[in-house]
């Protein structure tokens, strides 16, 4: 995601829901990002204070 703002995001559905979806095998890169207010579901130890 290049110079992409995710706000406020709550995901309401199973496993794998929140604000960036990462396939197993694939990467996620963020340039210019922010990620704010983001509740996820799944929160599988990559991403920190998650």
């Amino acid at each position: 995601m290049d110079r992409t703002n995710v706000n406020s995001n709550r995901a309401t559905g199973g496993r794998g829901a929140g604000g960036i979806l990462n396939q197993p095998g694939a990467s996620v890169v963020l340039t210019g990002s922010r990620v704010r207010g983001n509740t996820p579901t799944n929160c599988a130890g990559a991403v920190p204070g998650c």
